[in-house]
């Protein structure tokens, strides 16, 4: 009976837990639908007409996440490599990590002010998508260095041992052995670092600006995430309680399908390798 009770309350705190980001986001599709449409998608904002769209903003959402990804992934995952199949331990391995676990510390309006003045105030850019793509760049690169860490820590040694015993040169070990088993779990870390990414705000308001602007990497470039801050706290249209919902529908909609690809790109990994 006494554990048929303590299922039955962890089964209830369960419910609870899950009522109350369920209604959050059931509330914010509600206040949507009179503006969520493919017009919205695709039509610029509008700041005192009602009936803007976040075209741009999705645009520059995509943009810059995706320059940041393509940056920060192959730079994070050499600093983890370098940490854990060549420094392995001593006075720089520790002193890598380190660095790693300090700046994925950071909170991300530290990042975006000091990429301000360093890239706005110092080298004198504009607010524009590439010193934004920087800001995400800066904030993504520890969060991928230790998720690569992690990952490569876990492959058994056994598996290096074995290929190092056949002839294998370290750098075939990593290429051929380790990192087909590690994939899952970096597939998994980048696609929640990718969710971290477009959601982010704070970075993005010293560097890219709020404006979505024209075309062009110099053009300013505020995201959803931006945009969203914007119409709540200064948005002058008369739909403003609509347009905020409906850009939370869609940037939920954009991490829900980031996570989505991370976890489903690590399941098949997983069965590729064996692991399943």
């Amino acid at each position: 009976m006494r554990r048929r009770g303590l299922t039955a309350a962890l089964f209830g705190l369960a419910l609870v837990g899950l009522a109350l980001p369920l209604g959050l986001v059931a509330e914010l599709v509600v206040r949507a639908m009179p503006v969520l449409s493919w017009r919205f998608l695709l039509e610029p904002a509008r700041e005192l007409e009602p009936g803007g769209g976040v075209g741009p903003e999705l645009v520059n959402t995509l943009v810059m996440v995706g320059g940041a990804l393509a940056t920060s992934v192959p730079l994070g995952l050499a600093a983890a490599i370098l940490r854990v199949e060549y420094l392995r331990a001593g006075r720089w391995a520790e002193a890598l990590e380190t660095a790693a676990t300090l700046l994925a510390a950071l909170p991300s309006v530290v990042v975006g002010l000091g990429v301000f003045v360093f890239l706005v105030g110092g080298l004198h850019w504009p607010f524009s998508r590439l010193t934004g793509t920087v800001a995400l760049f800066v904030l993504n690169v520890p969060w991928v260095a230790q998720t690569a860490m992690a990952a490569l820590a876990r492959v058994p040694d056994t598996l290096r041992e074995a290929s190092l015993a056949l002839g294998a040169t370290r750098f075939q070990t990593v290429v051929r052995v380790v990192l087909p088993w590690a994939w899952p779990a970096l597939a998994t870390g980048i696609g929640i670092g990718a969710a971290r990414l477009l959601g982010e705000s704070a970075a993005l308001i010293f560097s890219a600006g709020v404006n979505a602007g024209g075309g062009g990497i110099w053009a300013p470039g505020a995201t959803l995430a931006v945009h969203l801050w914007y119409v709540r706290t200064e948005g002058l249209m008369p739909d403003a309680d609509h347009v905020a919902a409906a850009t939370g529908v869609v940037l939920l909609a954009l991490v829900s399908l980031g996570l989505a690809l991370g976890y489903g790109l690590a399941a098949m990994l997983s069965r590729r390798a064996g692991m399943r």
